[in-house]
């Protein structure tokens, strides 16, 4: 299930900071990064 999510939020903005948060297998920081798509991915 956690590589689902992780391929969901990668799929939102596949950039290398995104991709290198999303190895922590965070659900939290998964929803973090949306917030910072703003800025890395606007």
């Amino acid at each position: 299930m956690s590589s689902y999510k992780q391929a969901k939020c990668a799929l939102l903005c596949p950039t290398p900071t995104i991709s290198a948060t999303l190895f922590l297998d965070d659900r939290l920081l998964c929803l973090r990064i949306k917030f910072n798509l703003s800025f890395l991915c606007p």
